[in-house]
């Protein structure tokens, strides 16, 4: 079955896109998550003043990686209240 309109198709081209940005956004807080729970560091280009934080994440991540999870999701803005 697929779509033969071109409405339909239109419908099938925005799913296919949508399906894919939230895999990648998906992919990118898994990554950044399990970055933080091997290494306990992120990326080399944060700036400097975050250091204490990614210091404190790090230690957290060996203690508890549920909580370091939810507060990388926070921190990213993905989570809202």
């Amino acid at each position: 079955m697929y779509p033969t309109t071109v409405l339909g198709r239109v419908v099938v081209a925005f799913t296919m896109f949508a399906g894919l940005i939230l895999f990648s956004i998906l992919m990118n807080i898994v990554g950044k998550t399990i970055m933080i729970l091997l290494f306990g560091e992120t990326l080399k280009h944060h700036d400097h003043k975050d250091d204490e934080v990614i210091q404190k994440l790090g230690a957290q991540a060996r203690d508890n990686p549920r909580a370091t999870a939810i507060v990388l999701l926070e921190k990213d803005q993905v989570l809202t209240t």
